[in-house]
């Protein structure tokens, strides 16, 4: 009851955050957001997958390519809402690096010119808020009650105890697992997803901190707090699925 409770409450604070799939409906595909600090707009391969869907119905460019926000004219649904309308469609998430990912969003948001968003204020996380503290809350924070900025990627993907990605690309392996992908859409949907460039999957997908003196031991309490997740990166990283 209490966990219910909360949920409605949270879902009036923060209303988009378990609307984590983008639906494409002409490719056949769902695409599993990951939250990371750059948000959604740089990712070249959302952004080639709605170029896909928009030419695929006839969508007028002028309306729906904002270099901006490339993916405003797609429907972003929760996990619920995918299961009962859009179980047809293949779901496709790309994972990050679980400890890599934490540290950047600390970085990009605690350090150098970098502002906290005010949804981590929420937290106790202020600006000069310490790597050792940022890290010492978010692992006091269960994943019903986390932001999508530290919730595990396990449970953003998942939904009532089921993973639901069907086609899964680790960014260790990024390259390599497109070639799946591109196979996958041909045969699905009949169209060519073309190939990316290393720098332009590099520039978005690898993540990068300043590493300190302490951040072996930060390191080693974010792997207990992201275990799930690291074991699930880890065997598409190296292809024991």
């Amino acid at each position: 009851m209490l966990r219910r409770l909360y949920g409605l409450y949270d879902r009036s604070r923060r209303p988009l955050r378990n609307r984590s799939y983008f639906v494409l409906p002409h490719l056949g595909m769902a695409y599993a957001r990951i939250p990371g600090v750059c948000g959604c707009a740089r990712d070249p391969i959302l952004r080639r997958l709605a170029r896909l869907e928009y030419d695929h119905d006839g969508t007028a460019p002028e309306r729906y390519m904002d270099t901006t926000c490339p993916y405003a004219a797609l429907a972003c649904v929760e996990a619920r809402d995918l299961k009962r309308t859009y179980s047809n469609l293949m779901v496709l998430a790309i994972l990050k690096d679980p400890i890599q990912r934490i540290l950047t969003c600390y970085y990009e948001h605690f350090c150098g010119d970098g502002t906290p968003s005010p949804r981590l204020n929420h937290y106790g996380l202020g600006p000069d808020t310490p790597l050792e503290r940022f890290v010492r809350r978010i692992r006091q924070v269960p994943d019903f009650r986390a932001d999508n900025y530290f919730r595990s990627q396990i449970d953003i993907l998942s939904y009532k105890g089921e993973f639901l990605p069907d086609f899964v690309l680790a960014t260790d392996q990024l390259e390599a697992g497109l070639q799946g992908l591109r196979a996958i859409l041909l045969h699905r949907a009949g169209v060519e997803i073309g190939h990316f460039s290393s720098g332009e999957l590099q520039d978005y997908f690898s993540l990068h901190f300043q590493r300190t003196d302490n951040v072996a031991e930060v390191e080693f309490h974010l792997a207990n707090r992201y275990k799930s997740d690291l074991e699930m990166f880890t065997r598409h990283a190296t292809g024991s699925v």
